[in-house]
C-alpha cells in the first residue's frame, strides 16, 4: 500500500518528539552538524523507507505537494539513504551543488509542520537554542522558512521583527502593546509597497522581459481606495 501524506506525518510524530526531547543530542547521534539538514533528513527518510519496500508512488506524492524541481533531486538520491543521517548528509551535499533544493525542503518542512511539532515540546533553553541556530542556518542557506515565537511562515515576503512575524497570508504578534503592533504593521506595509511598486508582468506579457520595457507602477493597475472613498463619500 502506498504511503499517504497523512501516514507520513503520523510516522514523523514519534521522531519529532525525539527531537524535542533533546535536539542537540539528536544531532550528535545523527553525526550531522546542521539543524536544518538534520530535520530535513528526518522528514524525508520515510520516503526512502517507502522506496526500499517498492512504494515508488511516494515520489508522486512529493510532487503533488507543490515542492518544485527539487523533488527530482530527492527521488534520485533516496536509494542511497540507509538512515536519517545518510539522508541529512546527502541533502546537504546536494544543496551545495543544487541550491534550488533549499526551496523544495522549505516547502516540505512547512507542509509537514516540522518546526512547530518540535517547538511545542522543547524546554525554554532548548527553544532559545533551536530558534537562534535555525535563524543563523537559514540565513546562510538562503532559506525562507522563518521561525518565530508566535508561529511559522514561508515565502519571499516573510518579515521578522521582535515579537512580530508577517508573511503574505498571516500576521502573528506575540507582544501586548497594540501601538507597537500597529507601528510594526505600518513598517511592513511600507516595505511591501517598496518591494512591489513595479509590476514586471512577465507571466502575462511576452514583451515584459525586454530590457527597454518599463515595468508598470501600482497606480497603473490599482485605484487608490482612500482617495476614491473621499471622492464618493456616502455614495458607497
Amino acid at each position: 500500500m502506498s504511503l499517504s501524506f497523512a501516514e507520513w506525518k503520523e510516522k514523523l510524530k514519534v521522531r519529532w518528539r525525539e527531537w524535542a526531547a533533546n535536539p542537540k543530542a539528536k544531532l550528535e547521534r545523527m553525526a550531522v552538524n546542521s539543524l536544518y539538514f538534520g530535520l530535513a533528513g528526518t522528514a524525508l527518510f520515510p520516503i526512502a523507507e517507502a522506496f526500499a519496500r517498492g512504494d515508488y508512488a511516494a515520489f508522486a506524492m512529493l510532487g503533488s505537494l507543490g515542492a518544485g524541481v527539487g523533488v527530482n533531486l530527492i527521488a534520485n538520491a533516496v536509494q542511497d539513504w540507509a538512515n536519517e543521517s545518510d539522508a541529512a548528509q546527502g541533502l546537504a551535499q546536494q544543496s551545495r551543488e543544487h541550491p534550488e533544493l533549499i526551496e523544495t525542503l522549505d516547502i516540505l518542512l512547512q507542509r509537514l509542520e516540522a518546526p512547530r511539532e518540535i517547538g511545542s515540546g522543547l524546554t525554554q533553553a532548548d527553544r532559545d537554542w533551536f530558534v537562534q541556530t535555525w535563524r543563523a542556518e537559514t540565513a546562510r542557506l538562503g532559506s525562507t522558512l522563518v521561525i518565530a515565537p508566535g508561529g511559522i511562515a514561508i515565502g519571499a515576503l516573510a518579515v521578522e521583527s521582535g515579537d512580530v512575524l508577517i508573511n503574505s497570508t498571516k500576521i502573528v504578534y506575540a507582544g501586548e502593546d497594540p501601538q507597537a503592533a500597529q507601528a510594526l504593521l505600518n513598517g511592513y506595509l511600507k516595505w511591501l509597497v517598496g518591494e512591489c511598486k513595479h509590476l514586471k508582468l512577465r507571466g502575462i506579457d511576452q514583451g515584459a522581459a525586454r530590457p527597454d520595457r518599463q515595468p508598470l507602477g501600482l497606480t497603473s493597475v490599482y485605484m487608490d481606495l482612500n482617495l476614491d472613498f473621499q471622492a464618493r463619500g456616502r455614495g458607497l
